[in-house]
């Protein structure tokens, strides 16, 4: 039986080999970067799911406010940035961000995290994120701000976990189906999936052997 973080680790090698080769592309290529995790890890034999999910990030600062329930300032260093389906591209688009991450049955991955760091406010997330499910707690409802910035409806469920100097909330957004609809890569077999980030059946079977 394949070790789920072991092939996630390798997955997430080959993303990166890919963006540093394809170095024009935006870093928020979350649909074409989980539509390839699928195709390896279903070719592993390792039950997977890609989730449509809303994220919120915060520095050390913008994470003791949410805590205490205290609104941002506009001119303090507390920070938070959030990736929504709800919520427009930029101020006036009509076009929705959203965002997707793959759940295995004991991991988390998020193989395009890096779009989330934002260094200059003290917010830094690793290139990619693989974390245990039983490293992750759920938000109680004593997080009213924090709930209610990611939580559309009163039963989704939001959950945290701290990584390197910041902290992560986030909650499936079953609404959203941007990810999967009119996306050529969900459209294209798994081989040409794999083609088209410039990798082989063999380079996939090498990372199944693990």
């Amino acid at each position: 039986m394949n070790n789920e973080k072991q092939v996630l680790q390798k997955i997430s090698e080959m993303w990166a080999n890919y963006r540093y080769r394809e170095s024009h592309l935006k870093a928020n290529q979350c649909v074409l970067a989980t539509r390839f995790a699928s195709v390896v890890l279903t070719h592993a034999g390792i039950e997977h799911e890609v989730i449509p999910v809303g994220v919120c990030v915060y520095n050390q600062k913008g994470w003791d406010f949410a805590k205490a329930n205290t609104p941002f300032t506009k001119e303090g260093d507390e920070w938070s940035l959030k990736v929504s389906v709800d919520n427009p591209v930029s101020l006036g688009s009509d076009e929705k961000c959203g965002h997707a991450v793959i759940a295995t049955t004991n991991y988390y991955f998020d193989p395009t995290s890096e779009q989330l760091s934002r260094p200059n406010r003290q917010m830094e997330i690793p290139n990619s994120i693989i974390i245990g499910v039983d490293k992750m707690s759920e938000l109680d409802e004593s997080m009213v701000m924090a709930k209610r910035t990611l939580r559309r409806f009163q039963q989704d469920r939001v959950f945290y976990f701290p990584v390197m100097s910041s902290h992560y909330t986030w909650t499936v957004e079953q609404h959203n189906t941007n990810y999967k609809e009119g996306n050529l890569c969900w459209e294209q077999t798994p081989e040409e999936v794999i083609e088209r980030l410039g990798f082989s059946n063999k380079s996939v079977e090498k990372i199944i052997k693990v």
